[in-house]
């Protein structure tokens, strides 16, 4: 909100060139809002005069209305800072519009966002956006478990500080693609780089490996596909310098299976649900929380709405889906005790991911398919779910609220194992806990188990 212009200049459509500029020189900026009365209506920049008016001799009598950008890109006020940098980055972008509802709120330049200070999440996104090669950005990708540490004592709770982490990832993978293009030349057809898991949910912490995938055009033709290829394996290798080591299961734009034509990932998908084998179900885990990161995300639109179509309706598969989710429960015992490992490196912890996290992702994932939600981030889906009364108000906001708890005492819990000088980890003890957080957890674990019963109970026939 700091960074916000307040009190940014705006015009009518009928001033003219000449107002425009004088009224930029005088208060010292490089855009001017065009409004119709409170409504925003378009943008006029100074690349725009220079380059649509001056470069081809536009009398200073010609209204803006001319030159200016109609409907321009524009964010909400209550967007973080790293959805602004994103979208500026991602398209291109200088000045970005701020409304609130249908009212201009403000505005926030590239200029603006270099005031941030250097520990601010914001400038190291900007920072990222900006390097040439993989080692400047593996310097900066390796400053942020101190930020991980400064940001909790700041009171940054864990979904912001997952939105923050993803930008920065998303930020060095569009980064490499650019890169990659600058060396390969220009794609030969549109494509779209895919992010899977907890990327693509804007979930991501510390210590997370690749899960990508890039989905091609289908006008792309058999030579082609040899660029699409080295375009993987340039970004792949880079995010594993850069600090995003390569996945142990291989998912990853480098293999055949996931770097395809569309008609090839609908008929991967195809399979997957028609058939939902052990493998085919570890597959669609992954794959059914993707999110376009990179390139056309149209193409990516078309694969969703393919995959929910298969989904919605197929009860054998989510029955399937369900078995493999309710396999893992969370670590709460009879009379509410924690349940440990009783031996080995991690004896008297819990897998504070693998048993509390995860669970509730697959939960949630599982009835975002069944009843066609497109949201992908676990809060925004429940929000849907909620909204088509699929769980209760209550029951939804039991959810949310289980949910921030286990990932808040998550990400602290790694934030301290940091500040001790070690490896962050999802291991946790949950005697190292105040009672009242110790409280908390058992809570949010109950919720889950009885939600767990309840998907149970719900396909009990395909179980």
């Amino acid at each position: 909100a700091g960074l916000i212009s307040r009190d940014p200049l705006t015009l009518s459509a009928a001033a003219t060139l000449q107002q425009a500029a004088q009224a930029m020189s005088e208060r010292r900026v490089s855009s001017v809002l065009v409004m119709q009365g409170n409504q925003l209506e378009g943008i006029v920049t100074d690349r725009d005069l220079r380059s649509r008016a001056l470069a081809l001799g536009l009398p200073l009598h010609t209204p803006i209305a001319q030159v200016m950008t109609r409907n321009p890109k524009h964010i909400e006020l209550d967007a973080s800072l790293f959805d602004a940098i994103l979208q500026m980055t991602q398209q291109g972008i200088h000045h970005l519009p701020v409304l609130e509802g249908n009212r201009l709120a403000g505005i926030i330049t590239s200029s603006d966002l270099m005031l941030a200070r250097r520990d601010d999440p914001v400038y190291l996104v900007q920072h990222l956006s900006r390097q040439q090669d993989t080692g400047a950005m593996r310097a900066i990708i390796d400053t942020l478990p101190s930020l991980l540490v400064e940001v909790i004592k700041g009171g940054m709770r864990a979904h912001q500080i997952s939105r923050v982490l993803t930008a920065i990832s998303d930020t060095v993978t569009c980064r490499l693609i650019e890169l990659a293009i600058e060396h390969l030349g220009p794609a030969p057809a549109p494509f779209c780089w895919l992010g899977f898991g907890s990327q693509a949910r804007g979930e991501q912490l510390i210590g997370a490996d690749q899960d990508n995938g890039l989905l091609i055009d289908d006008r792309a033709g058999e030579l082609d596909l040899a660029w699409f290829e080295k375009l993987a394996h340039f970004v792949c290798d880079g995010l594993n310098e850069c600090g995003y080591p390569y996945c142990n299961g291989k998912v990853m734009a480098t293999t055949a299976e996931w770097r395809q034509r569309l008609q090839g990932w609908k008929a991967t998908v195809d399979g997957w649900t028609r058939t939902p084998t052990p493998d085919a179900v570890m597959r669609v885990s992954i794959f059914f929380d993707l999110r376009a990161v990179y390139g056309d995300p149209g193409l990516c639109q078309r694969l969703q709405q393919h995959m929910l179509m298969r989904t919605q309706k197929n009860t054998i598969f989510q029955a399937a889906l369900a078995a493999n989710v309710l396999d893992q429960t969370p670590p709460l015992g009879i009379f509410r005790r924690f349940v440990v490992e009783r031996n080995g490196e991690h004896r008297d912890e819990f897998d504070i991911k693998k048993r509390g996290v995860m669970p509730m992702v697959d939960l949630i994932r599982i009835h975002s398919l069944a009843h066609g939600v497109d949201a992908v981030n676990s809060r925004e889906r429940l929000q849907q779910l909620m909204q088509k009364k699929v769980f209760t108000i209550v029951d939804g906001r039991n959810l949310q609220d289980a949910f921030d708890t286990i990932q808040q005492l998550r990400v602290e819990n790694q934030s301290r194992q940091l500040a001790a000088g070690l490896q962050a980890s999802n291991y946790l003890n949950p005697k190292d806990l105040p009672e009242l957080e110790r409280k908390h957890l058992k809570d949010a674990f109950t919720i889950v188990h009885d939600s767990q019963e309840a998907l149970r109970n719900h396909y009990r026939q395909g179980l």
